[in-house]
């Protein structure tokens, strides 16, 4: 089976309802995943207005436990960056793009040029494996979570106001229906998992397919003339096309990228403050474990989205070494202007603030590292 940079994300899209591209030849089980992709987004939402009363309930306690509370704000935050995520996913019609990037990859696994078949399964193979560290870092995160909670559980070393995993607001005791408790903090864990897993590689696949598209332009540009000259206009228009491309994907993103920096610097912070505030070696290690690969997440996201400013302009380089010092007048301006317009990069920017590059990471950690010493200070 050929690698895709769509399949393991077509996956999570599917699970959290994102999917708009036709499952089913029947009508009777397409319209089942319709309304479970309404369900699944109305399950989102009830899980941040629970959590979030759930905060206020904590607040106006007499003694409210400050690193109870400070938790609680966390998953707050990190529910509702996650449910933003959804919601601007849907509003810039980022699912109707897979319908382009499945023929794209098509197009690439089935062109008859050994090289441009080896670049993209170069970068297909780089997504499944960056893919697979970010569902083996969340779905480890949450079972070494359930398992911590399990164990404080087991042995009553739960404080005061400390629940079994989240904290939620429930319409019953929560002492008196165990089950029920349990089965509503699973299902919760499903969703958290499956939206913030999907959330980063639908972002990933995006931009990846940017930069394949940009290295395939570039095995083009340097081939042009040995093959078919009149492929030159061709070549400028897929070249304008990857402008818009990535200009498109930048006005889409530009807000949910920035949701995602604020997401890394709340987990990163957070698991700052689990490693200084872990009483046991199991919790610290556990921490130490979530912190490191948080951390992995953030430099692989910046990474990718600089790759793509590298990429754009490396079509100049690509433009400069084809043969066209033995062309016509006409053509040397051709790839005059191409060379021209390959000066300036392209870029996904961090909301309307920065480019997202290798120093946005580093200013992730700090931004982490901030938001963990006021949180320690008021623990303290």
């Amino acid at each position: 089976m050929a690698k895709s940079i769509v399949g393991i994300t077509r996956v999570f899209m599917i699970i959290i309802g994102l999917w708009k591209l036709r499952l089913f030849q029947d009508p009777l089980k397409q319209q089942t995943y319709q309304v479970y992709s309404i369900g699944i987004k109305t399950v989102l939402f009830a899980i941040g207005a629970s959590s979030t009363f759930r905060f206020f309930q904590l607040l106006n306690e007499d003694n409210p436990n400050s690193t109870i509370v400070y938790s609680a704000l966390t998953i707050n935050i990190l529910i509702y960056l996650m449910s933003a995520s959804v919601i601007v996913f849907l509003k810039c019609g980022i699912p109707d793009v897979f319908a382009e990037i499945l023929l794209e990859e098509t197009r690439a696994l089935n062109s008859e040029d050994e090289e441009i078949r080896q670049c993209y399964l170069g970068q297909a193979g780089y997504y499944q494996f960056t893919s697979i560290c970010q569902i083996f870092g969340a779905v480890s995160s949450a079972v070494v979570f359930v398992s911590l909670n399990v164990y404080n559980k087991a042995n009553g070393f739960f404080q005061e106001q400390e629940v079994f995993m989240y904290q939620l607001w429930l319409p019953f005791d929560p002492d008196k229906h165990f089950v029920a408790v349990l089965l509503i903090n699973f299902l919760v864990l499903f969703v958290a998992v499956s939206c913030n897993v999907a959330s980063r590689v639908i972002i990933q696949t995006l931009i990846i397919f940017a930069i394949s598209q940009l290295r395939i332009l570039q095995i083009l540009l340097r081939k042009v003339f040995s093959q078919d000259e009149t492929q030159l206009k061709r070549l400028i228009r897929k070249h304008q096309k990857l402008i818009r491309f990535v200009e498109f994907l930048n006005d889409s993103l530009k807000n949910l990228i920035w949701i995602e920096y604020m997401i890394n610097t709340v987990s990163v912070a957070a698991g700052l403050l689990h490693i200084i505030t872990a009483s046991t070696l199991f919790e610290r290690v556990y921490s130490s474990f979530h912190f490191v690969l948080l951390t992995v997440q953030v430099f692989v996201l910046a990474w990718s989205a600089n790759e793509i400013n590298i990429q754009s302009t490396k079509v100049a380089h690509a433009a400069f070494y084809s043969n066209w010092i033995d062309q016509t007048e006409q053509t040397k301006k051709i790839i005059h202007i191409i060379i021209m317009r390959a000066q300036k990069p392209l870029v996904l920017k961090i909301g309307m603030f920065r480019p997202m590059n290798a120093e946005s990471a580093v200013i992730t950690m700090k931004g982490a590292y901030t938001y963990a010493s006021v949180m320690l200070q008021k623990y303290s």
